[in-house]
């Protein structure tokens, strides 16, 4: 019997010790042992080059050559492209309804999240690859607070509400996801925000990819990257736009790998990525139809760094704030299918679990909607002034006219009053009837966009033109008013019954609004506390970790009486919540006694504004004043203003000693009142 190679041992150990399969595009992996891991590689890469080199010195205790080195990686290609086919992922999976998060780290853990909760497992139901630029996450833990990651964002209401709701969308593999465009001057925290998300959902070394200048770059920026970031990107080449655009719906890039032969190269993705710039990097509506713009210029000029503080705060706050996250996104996928909208954009799943997650989050579903619809054709609107001065001009005669209607000769006329005194790189200004005619053809689904309708009709004496201006529809003043008049009513958006299919409203809370003293709020109800993260123990029958005892309670509320802020909506002070054990500094905190706020030194109270000395202390602030303060202080008032007209008035000495008696009266009544 003929004794077998070196080569021949290797192989036999490589198909015993492993397990091949090819994706969808043919292209050849295996999956290797890594510690307490199996990891997935590519049989073409360096990666499984180094495991067979390593494999022949531990077995023949010598150097593989090139020529063993490239056959007995051609032979286990060749057997990986006879096996059957399975996909692959990058950080963010997908099968069966449940989304995945890979945690990247020794254990190979990863992240189930269905509609039921999410649970931890160290065996994929799919294929991760794991490239070295991949860093690891932290362990989430269960009843997180994703709302924590709003103190370190530089966002105004309007922002949070776009941002907030939408980022946790980004993990779901399955869905075409949008490209966030944080746009605004410097100073505003745009990249700060991208480094963040960037860490909280996919980190990775470096947190920013260079902008690509060729198509190769691109395509290997994609196929590394499962959450890619472009910081301070001014410019966006067509080519460059078009393979974002690909990206979007799923894309790919293919070349042969050797001028001799037949080989080629195959790269697929299907992103989501997050762009800041100072303005909008592109005027081509296709890429803009695809984005999410944060407009950040209502946002604060910060004038200093917050330095390694935040990073540090932010790094303690991680695993809190994803499990936040995920509890958000579980709730979300169980509200999804019970929504229903009549617009929606391009990327509509999506904007339907952002939607799902912005009413759970308080916001309201409808309004988000809203929001995010109006920001596109806001960048719609702007793009195409910029880009097309025959557009801009049709769209400002349409909303100062309101109507307009004419021949070819009376549109061009009063179009020509508009005419900008230069024109963009490319544009063209009609000199003509053809030429206009030409030009509205072009621009006409551009119009309709921003509102403008175009008609042409053929009369007797030629083309005879008819432009309109019809404002935007306000979806939630639209779909929330019943009855008759105009009585504002509550925002609403339509459910689905699952069942029945049944289609009905549902209220949302009304919008936030800021009263002097306290705190913004929703419904009535101030938003949670800040505490310093619990400590946590696992379920031994799976599902959730459970809250370990020990951690903080809140106490019963006395909620009569009502309150009621200056616009005549009701709420209720909320009692603070109380410690039941002794606090420490490595609780890792500043922390308020009524409101329990925590923030890092150096760093200044978004409630207060007060700079943050001290890395721990307790300090009171009026944030959450008590249900008895509150009526002490309404008390105190009264009693003030009463001092105030018995010091104006003459008053016989039985009449004083009347209103001493109610006074008095008065204060035993409160010190009753303060014994609860």
């Amino acid at each position: 019997m003929k004794q077998a190679t070196t080569a021949q041992t290797i192989l036999q150990t490589i198909l015993n010790s492993t397990k091949l399969f090819q994706d969808k595009s043919g292209k050849a992996f295996v999956k290797i042992p890594t510690g307490a891991r199996t990891d997935c590689i590519e049989v073409s890469g360096q990666r499984f080059e180094d495991f067979i080199i390593d494999l022949y010195f531990k077995t023949t205790s010598n150097i593989v050559s090139q020529n063993e080195l490239k056959g007995l990686v051609r032979l286990v290609a060749a057997q990986a492209r006879q096996m059957p086919h399975e996909e692959t992922f990058l950080r963010f999976g997908a099968a069966n309804g449940v989304h995945i998060l890979d945690l990247a780290n020794p254990s190979g853990m990863v992240v189930d999240v269905t509609a039921a909760g999410w649970t931890y497992s160290t065996t994929p139901m799919v294929n991760f690859l794991r490239p070295p630029s991949l860093l690891e996450i932290p362990t989430p833990i269960g009843a997180g607070d994703y709302t924590r990651i709003a103190q370190y964002l530089n966002l105004t209401e309007d922002g949070k509400l776009l941002v907030l709701p939408s980022m946790p969308a980004m993990l779901m593999a399955d869905i075409e996801r949008p490209i966030i465009l944080l746009v605004g001057d410097k100073r505003k925290g745009k990249s700060t925000i991208a480094r963040l998300y960037r860490t909280l959902l996919d980190p990775a070394d470096p947190w920013a990819n260079k902008s690509p200048r060729k198509i190769e770059e691109q395509a290997l920026l994609m196929g590394s990257n499962a959450l890619p970031v472009l910081d301070n990107l001014s410019d966006i080449p067509p080519w460059l736009s078009d393979m974002y655009c690909e990206a979007f719906t799923g894309g790919g890039f293919q070349k042969r790998t050797l001028y001799t032969n037949a080989g080629d190269y195959r790269i697929s993705y299907r992103r989501g990525m997050i762009i800041t710039s100072l303005i909008l990097p592109t005027n081509r509506t296709d890429f803009l139809d695809r984005c999410l713009v944060v407009d950040m210029e209502g946002s604060k000029t910060l004038t200093k760094s917050a330095g390694s503080g935040l990073e540090i705060a932010f790094e303690r706050d991680r695993p809190n704030i994803l499990g936040g996250m995920l509890d958000l996104l579980v709730e979300a996928k169980k509200m999804e299918p019970t929504l229903n909208f009549q617009d929606l954009p391009r990327y509509s799943d999506f904007a339907r679990y952002g939607a799902a997650m912005a009413d759970i989050l308080g916001y309201g579903a409808r309004r988000y909607m809203d929001a995010l619809l109006g920001a596109l054709r806001e960048s719609a609107k702007e793009a195409v002034e910029a880009s097309d001065p025959v557009a801009a001009a049709l769209i400002q005669l349409a909303q100062s006219a309101g109507k307009f209607t004419g021949g070819s000769d009376d549109l061009l006329a009063a179009l020509n009053k508009l005419r900008p005194r230069s024109l963009p790189n490319g544009a063209s200004w009609p000199e003509s009837a053809v030429q206009l005619g030409k030009a509205l053809s072009r621009v006409k689904d551009h119009l309709e966009e921003q509102g403008v309708y175009l008609e042409a009709n053929k009369t007797r004496n030629g083309k005879r033109f008819t432009l309109a201006y019809v404002a935007p529809v306000d979806n939630a003043a639209d779909e929330g008013t019943h009855g008759s008049g105009d009585a504002p009513c509550e925002e609403q958006a339509e459910r689905i019954d699952p069942n029945t299919g049944e289609v009905f409203a549902v209220t949302t809370p009304p919008e936030f609004t800021e009263h002097p003293g306290l705190l913004e709020y929703v419904d009535g109800f101030p938003p949670a506390p800040i505490l310093p993260p619990p400590s946590f123990t696992s379920d031994p029958g799976g599902g959730l970790p459970a809250r370990a005892p020990g951690g903080f309670e809140e106490p019963p509320m006395d909620l009569d009486p009502p309150f009621v802020d200056d616009q005549g909506y009701p709420y209720t002070p909320k009692e603070p919540p109380v410690p039941t054990r002794a606090l420490t500094p490595e609780d890792g905190a500043v922390m308020c006694y009524q409101c329990a706020y925590g923030g890092a030194s150096g760093m200044t109270c978004m409630k207060t504004q007060e700079v943050i000395e001290d890395r721990y202390e307790f300090r009171l602030c009026d944030q959450y004043l008590s249900l008895a303060d509150l009526k002490l202080a309404e008390l105190e008032k009264e009693v003030t203003e009463l001092k105030v007209r018995l010091a104006g008035q003459n008053l016989d000495p039985a009449a004083e000693d009347e209103e001493d008696e109610r006074e008095r009266a008065e204060r035993e009544r409160v010190a009753a009142l303060l014994k609860f």
